[in-house]
């Protein structure tokens, strides 16, 4: 682990850097774990800013540094005001520094989690409109495709039977939520589906990446408070774009589970094939069977949901 000692880092940098030098810490002491975590996204001197609510702010680069700084140690640079071109929004991705280098910058205060979990977040975005194919091929629905009350149904069973198989870590459940993914996806709400399934490639994957980072071996914990706390509503695209941070996350952790040593899911990911068409592909589910035993799903996981399902045509 790379530690750095406060009363070091403290001759150059003023007081009211402070904070912005404890959160730096946190960040540099992780490097060597958050270089793992997704190979080629985040070497171990990745430049990367944090700032706060009044502009102040603390960039960490081994390169050249932005002009204007007001007091420096190593490669940590003070700016007493807001750098170029940023607002007061919450974080900034690819920010562009000299010498071709890319920063995210977050703000620490007001967020609603650790900040190391939204810089990695937001950084891998970055990383993915650089590396990843076909994201956001879907993004959004009209409304009309979630007037069907099953659907949203539906959309909430296949969720709590997420928040099922996370929790109890059976395969045989995990193999049970897929078969109805495929289910769903094919036959009764295609769209939906899809949309579903892009949201979790782009959003999923990053929260991934996030939540590995913040909380390394307590990452599972954190994943299923996530699942347990999130309001199924599924009334419009946004709320399955919510949805698909935990969903997409519990498939990214089913790859990195299940996945055989040889396999690299990432590379998979990155080409373009959605966390759930890799799933899948690794349970050896198909369309057919996933019909097949959608009724026995619902009437062994829920009954309720297997009579509004008799209502809604196929």
């Amino acid at each position: 682990m790379l530690l750095f000692h406060g009363s070091l880092f403290a001759v150059e940098l003023p007081k009211q850097a402070e904070e912005l030098r404890q959160e730096a810490e946190k960040i540099r002491s992780k490097s060597p774990w958050l270089a793992q975590i997704w190979p080629g996204f985040w070497p171990e001197n990745q430049p990367f800013i944090v700032f706060n609510t009044v502009g102040e702010t603390l960039l960490f680069t081994t390169d050249e540094p932005l002009p204007g700084y007001e007091a420096k140690h190593s490669n940590y640079y003070y700016y007493t005001e807001r750098l170029p071109n940023t607002t007061d929004f919450a974080y900034f991705i690819n920010y562009p520094l000299p010498n071709n280098q890319l920063a995210t910058a977050v703000r620490i205060h007001d967020l609603n989690s650790e900040v190391i979990d939204t810089l990695l977040h937001e950084a891998f975005h970055g990383y993915q409109s650089l590396h990843f194919n076909n994201l956001h091929a879907s993004s959004f629905l009209e409304p009309s495709y979630f007037s069907e009350p099953t659907v949203r149904g539906l959309l909430r069973f296949q969720f709590s039977l997420a928040q099922k198989a996370h929790a109890e870590q059976g395969e045989e459940l995990v193999r049970d939520w897929l078969t109805f993914r495929v289910a769903f996806q094919h036959a009764i709400a295609p769209e939906i589906g899809e949309l579903l399934a892009s949201f979790e490639h782009l959003e999923g994957t990053a929260h991934w990446v996030g939540i590995q980072a913040a909380y390394a071996e307590h990452s599972r914990n954190q994943l299923g408070d996530f699942l347990r706390h999130f309001q199924a509503r599924f009334e419009n695209s946004n709320h399955v774009r919510t949805s698909a941070y935990a969903t997409g996350a519990f498939l990214v952790d089913i790859l990195n589970e299940y996945s055989p040593d040889d396999y690299d899911w990432r590379a998979q990911l990155e080409a373009g094939n959605t966390p759930l068409a890799l799933a899948v592909e690794l349970f050896d589910i198909d369309p057919e069977t996933a019909m097949n035993e959608m009724n026995a799903l619902l009437e062994r996981h829920n009954s309720n949901y297997r009579n509004r399902l008799m209502a809604l045509p196929l």
